[in-house]
């Protein structure tokens, strides 16, 4: 949502067990991460996107489902999800590399997001894995940006 000019990310996530795993892969515009989605046949399938994506001619033919998350609020969601133990990834390295990348420190109202590099795999990450857990029979693909 607030990283076009640096690419796209779409998440998978699928559930094994009481895991969810995701798989992130990363777009260097939405037209080219709309045109693999096609590819796998997801246009007949609800897609989360971030919600100032979701009006975007690359995404005519999707069924958009518009959200939006303060980083904070994502980096927060899945580190309980890793402490609940119930999050796994592929070890893709572009998921990765925001993962550890990723800094916080405390402030006034509560933690904050020290980092100023791309969160969007984060986001998709965590709205892929929340989807996948509440519905545990289909498989989720997010973007986010």
């Amino acid at each position: 949502e607030s990283w076009f000019a640096s690419g796209v990310s779409v998440a998978l996530a699928w559930p094994e067990g009481h895991r969810v795993t995701v798989s992130v892969l990363d777009f260097a515009t939405l037209e080219l991460a709309a045109a693999y989605l096609r590819s796998i046949g997801w246009t007949r399938r609800r897609l989360i996107v971030g919600k100032s994506l979701a009006d975007d001619p690359a995404l005519r033919g999707f069924a958009c489902k518009p959200t939006e998350t303060r980083v904070i609020a994502a980096v927060q969601t899945m580190a309980g999800m890793l402490r609940e133990d119930t999050l796994r990834h592929d070890n893709g390295a572009h998921l990765t590399s925001q993962v550890v990348t990723m800094r916080t420190m405390p402030g006034a109202d509560g933690a904050r997001v020290a980092s100023n590099g791309r969160a969007d795999a984060i986001k998709a990450a965590v709205w892929a894995a929340t989807a996948a857990r509440v519905k545990p029979s289909r498989q989720r693909i997010i973007t986010a940006s």
